[in-house]
């Protein structure tokens, strides 16, 4: 193989193997990592299957419904959003609606999960919001209508009911399912109202009036309908009119085939209220009327709902009544949690309040930044929406001359459980400090004997207060104490000053406290005192008498002189054999020099 083909083969490797490479980081790059939710059990405090009144229910037939109600408290800081728990009921049971709500607080303002129902799995799903999260002590109720599933229990029997709440199993005892309740079939004028599963998240109820299932004939048959709840409306776009032949079997009538009577129209009051519908003679069919009414807002579980509808023929003779009660099967549940706040007080020692002094709360445990105030001029600050958990307050910036404060840990169990509050007060202490200057009153020093830094020792109320610093020529003979408390444990001012330790030899320190935050040293040469000599004594008042002189003065005889002596020869001192003999060393030393230079060039040269 030639040396291009190895090179072509190699270069479509390196190709395959980047586009390869390439393929794996798109992948990794555009597919986002999600935290997986988590499935929230230990939630439920009661739960209980009820009627419409809430008496607890252990049996029932196919037209009954029972009222699933479970009463929750959600944990402290274990609830994220996304976060689940689900319902499940026994196969026996489902959900009387497919429906989705929120669980919402009392007034509205806030959803704290989203509960959607499947009445195909009979299971209840609820999600839940950032809520619980931000929230502590999160307690609610769920209120879920169930039926018997009449597509798995087709006989009357009795069967144990557990309910499954996140993992937990909830056992309600048994309950006796008694039959199926059919239609009677000697009804010749009935009205009901149903729900199915796609009115989700509608406001709507359907009703249907079954004229004439029997067959007799009657003439001028009529059908009056008047709703008599608040907050409903025909939707009178929903109305159809079907003509058939009825049949009953096995407790329930049908019309399989029917001719729409779309020249039958109905007429509706003033106030939209009611209407009528004229049918002429009727017999041997029978009539079927359908249409849905509209509620103005979203019921709660177990509103009611009436809808009366008459039947009158002839000469308005009164045939039947019937009223069509409905009792709202939809679910429902309310929550609500708590939120804490931290309120800080700031102060000096003497209880003034502090303006300016910012904080950082932080949970404990955790570096992360929950929230940063600032004092105002009342020396306060509030943290609201916390959590009941334990957190680390710290001071990160004091107000000028005041010191930090230690960090302050809140215990969870410090907030109140009615105010929901915790009052904590910071003191900050007052802080000084000592600023001192060097002089030199030397003549610039004119001696020699200044030194190049001396030792000031710090003095609180006339006592050491921490070691000896140095100031020197360097610092320009000036040094500052800083941070020093201003006050003492029992918040009485403390005097600063200072003491230069062992001052140089020939100079005198003078200290000079010019203010309270101001220290002046002046080191002075210490003066020379001049040799005093005695004081002469005092001349008499009155100079003495001098002797009086003989009247004939002697004649001195002179003395005969003497020989001179030769005078003696001067010792001698050893000055000049000294002096030679440092000569003669000093030539030797030359000599020798001279020699080495000569070697070492020599040396080098050759």
């Amino acid at each position: 193989m030639t040396s291009h083909v190895v090179h072509a083969h190699m270069r479509k490797l390196a190709a395959s193997l980047i586009g390869l490479l390439s393929l794996i980081a798109l992948v990794f790059t555009t597919t986002p990592i999600h935290a997986q939710a988590a499935q929230i059990s230990d939630i439920v405090t009661q739960i209980s299957l009820t009627d419409s009144s809430g008496a607890v229910v252990n049996s029932g037939n196919n037209t009954n419904i029972q009222h699933l109600r479970i009463d929750f408290r959600l944990p402290d800081y274990a609830v994220q959003e996304g976060d689940t728990s689900t319902i499940t009921l026994p196969q026996e049971f489902v959900f009387a609606d497919a429906t989705s709500f929120d669980v919402t607080t009392p007034d509205g303002s806030a959803v704290v999960a989203h509960v959607t129902i499947n009445p195909q799995t009979h299971s209840a799903t609820m999600t839940y919001t950032d809520y619980p999260s931000q929230h502590s002590d999160t307690i609610g109720t769920l209120n879920l209508s169930t039926r018997i599933d009449t597509d798995n229990v087709t006989t009357e029997r009795t069967f144990p009911v557990v309910v499954y709440v996140g993992q937990d199993s909830f056992s309600l005892g048994n309950f006796n399912y008694t039959g199926f309740r059919g239609e009677s079939g000697q009804s010749q004028f009935v009205k009901w109202a149903w729900r199915t599963n796609d009115d989700a998240g509608k406001n709507i109820i359907h009703y249907a009036i079954r004229v004439n299932p029997l067959g007799p004939y009657y003439d001028n048959v009529t059908v009056h309908d008047t709703i008599q709840s608040q907050g409903m409306s025909y939707k009178k776009d929903s109305f159809s009119i079907h003509r058939g032949n009825w049949y009953f079997d096995n407790g329930q009538w049908s019309m399989p085939y029917y001719d729409d009577q779309t020249g039958l129209t109905p007429t509706f009051s003033a106030d939209d209220h009611s209407f009528e519908i004229n049918f002429g003679v009727t017999g041997p069919a029978g009539y079927l009327v359908q249409y849905d009414v509209e509620l103005d807002s979203t019921p709660h579980a177990n509103d009611i709902f009436n809808n009366s509808a008459s039947l009158t023929y002839g000469n308005n003779n009164v045939y039947a009544t019937d009223n069509a009660l409905y009792t709202w099967q939809g679910a429902s549940g309310e929550a609500t949690g708590n939120q804490y706040t931290v309120n800080i007080e700031k102060t000096d020692e003497l209880g003034s309040p502090l303006e300016g002094a910012v904080f950082s709360l932080t949970r404990e445990n955790s570096t992360d930044e929950i929230a940063r105030v600032t004092t105002d001029a009342q020396g306060k600050a509030s943290i609201p929406a916390l959590i009941r958990d334990s957190y680390i307050l710290s001071e990160i910036q004091a107000p000028t001359g005041y010191s930090l404060a230690q960090p302050i840990r809140i215990n969870a169990n410090q907030f109140d459980a009615n105010t929901h509050t915790a009052q904590i007060r910071v003191i900050d202490r007052a802080m000084t400090s000592l600023e001192v200057t060097k002089n030199w009153d030397d003549d610039s020093n004119s001696q020699g004997i200044r030194p190049q830094s001396i030792s000031l020792q710090l003095l609180a109320n006339g006592s050491p207060h921490g070691n000896p610093v140095a100031i020197q020529s360097a610092d320009n003979w000036t040094y500052t104490f800083k941070d020093l408390p201003a006050r003492d444990a029992n918040n009485n001012l403390i005097t600063y000053t200072v003491r230069e330790v062992n001052v140089p030899s020939g100079y005198i320190a003078h200290i000079n406290k010019t203010d309270s935050t101001h220290v002046t040293i002046t080191n002075s040469l210490t003066p020379i005192i001049p040799h005093i000599p005695p004081s002469p004594g005092v001349p008499p008042a009155t100079p003495p008498t001098p002797p009086t002189p003989p009247a004939t003065p002697p004649v001195a005889t002179p003395p005969t002189p003497k020989t001179p002596h030769k005078p003696a020869q001067l010792a001698r001192t050893g000055i000049d054999i000294t002096w030679l003999l440092s000569m003669s060393c000093t030539m030797i030393l030359i000599v020798s020099l001279a020699f080495a230079l000569r070697k070492i060039l020599r040396t080098r040269y050759q």
